[in-house]
């Protein structure tokens, strides 16, 4: 793709088409330049205009191979869908990405205009194509990371699963064309990243994948690792419980605080002090379409390829700041670090294994008597499932309350001196009902003593 919209650019820049034509070709050349590594962009950048507005986001969704044609169709809780009926796009920092089962825009921003282009489609899960399967009951209740679903039957939102096993997880199918596949723009792997985080955070690519290569049908076995907080840890302050609840810290940006969110909100700030502009897929308070910049110049425009070096740098830089003043802190406990993003006392993430073998589409269709016709498609299977129908979820709480310090306290004072309860019982018997009663029996034998004399 990135070699096509190159060869595209240069083609006509000769003069050989009109002059809305070679801006167009451009535009898309300079948007796809801006998801490569730094090294290519210094290549190409000089050939570039450099009084060209380019709409980054809008140019690369226009680009974007369409769900149908990367995703032929899917699978999930038994019922076959066309992905375009599962998958909804996101902007990452790679171009455009396709998410499953994540919340809708307006259930993690706080503004939709904070993000540009976002897919505001609704999915609807009783769209399949097995007729004879009956439908889903409408979605009622919410979801929260704190308290879960509520009022939630099977058809929730987000979507869960009911049975653990490979034919009722996620399937989809995953198609690549040669003719798109490119070794320059960013590295030599060909096959599809896949992010697995929480539904309420924003998936990060520079964090850790899972590769599927062309060809291959990979099995993902997920493991829940739910961390939940008890309620009395609010009585403690975050640096000491070494987290937070999402209650305690505002994001500008999010509805909901995750380390993730935190993260980018991080990221996006100091992109914003150091470059004075934003990348065309973060979030942004002053975010303005390109033509609006006439008309708000204290808008935040989207960087362009002249700012690719000042980003990169500028988030380089913030990591390495992060990770001094993390190694300082373990030396004095004042030190602060940038943005403090500590994890949310209530988490959600996930540990998986992987099981991949060869996948043979031309075998595979022959195999179903069916025609196969060949072209330079290159196909794999992925398949996500949880591996058990019930996970242990940790529980942070507080080990000892003042309570429980004074009542132990107890325990070991009357251990070591003899004090019990019992012990209180006998010790105030001996001293009045036993006097008493001594007391009383002396009286009588004088009493008796004097009778008899």
């Amino acid at each position: 793709m990135f070699h096509k919209n190159f060869y595209n650019a240069a083609l006509h820049r000769g003069g050989c088409c009109d002059l809305f034509l070679r801006i167009g070709l451009t535009s898309r050349f300079v948007a796809t330049l801006q998801t490569c590594e730094s090294e290519v962009v210094d290549r190409f950048a000089p050939y570039m205009p450099k009084n060209l507005i380019v709409d980054v986001p809008q140019n690369l969704l226009d680009l974007a191979v369409r769900t149908n044609v990367t995703m032929p169709f899917g699978k999930w809780n038994g019922r076959f869908y066309f992905c375009s009926d599962l998958f909804k796009y996101v902007l990452t920092d790679e171009g455009v990405c396709y998410q499953f089962n994540g919340l809708d825009v307006e259930d993690m921003y706080r503004e939709l205009d904070y993000i540009p282009q976002a897919d505001r489609t609704k999915i609807d899960y009783n769209n399949y194509f097995d007729a004879e399967l009956p439908p889903f009951n409408n979605i009622t209740g919410a979801w929260s990371l704190d308290n879960g679903y509520v009022g939630q039957g099977f058809n929730s939102y987000p979507q869960r699963m009911v049975l653990t096993s490979a034919r009722n997880g996620l399937l989809a199918l995953l198609n690549g064309f040669e003719h798109n596949f490119d070794y320059t723009c960013r590295n030599f792997k060909q096959g599809y990243k896949i992010f697995l985080n929480s539904p309420e955070s924003i998936p990060l690519t520079t964090g850790n994948y899972i590769l599927v290569p062309h060809n291959d049908e990979v099995l993902v076995s997920i493991i829940p690792h739910y961390v939940m907080s008890a309620k009395n840890l609010h009585d403690i302050e975050p640096k000491k419980r070494q987290c937070f609840f999402n209650d305690e810290r505002y994001l500008r940006y999010f509805k909901s605080y995750s380390q993730n969110n935190c993260q980018i909100e991080c990221l996006v700030n100091y992109t914003i002090s150091k470059c004075g502009c934003v990348k065309y897929w973060m979030p942004s308070k002053d975010f303005r379409l390109w033509f609006n910049l006439l008309l708000e110049p204290s808008a935040i425009p989207i960087c362009g390829l002249e700012d690719v070096f000042c980003y990169t740098n500028a988030e380089e830089e913030m990591t390495l700041k992060i990770q001094n003043q993390t190694n300082e802190k373990i030396k004095d406990d004042n030190v602060k670090i940038m943005c403090d993003c500590m994890p949310s006392c209530n988490s959600l993430d996930y540990d998986f294994e992987i099981s991949a073998t060869y996948y043979n589409l031309e075998k595979t269709i022959i195999a179903w008597r069916d025609k196969y016709e060949h072209s330079d498609s290159r196909t794999a299977r992925l398949i996500v499932y949880f591996r058990e129908p019930q996970f242990t979820a940790i529980k942070r709480t507080i080990m000892f309350s003042i309570s429980t310090l004074i009542a132990n306290c107890g325990g070991i004072f009357g251990l070591f001196m003899g004090i019990s309860s019992l012990s209180i019982i006998e010790f105030v018997y001996f001293f009045t009902m036993r006097l008493f009663s001594n007391l009383r029996q002396r009286h009588l034998i004088k009493k008796k003593l004097f009778q008899q004399d």
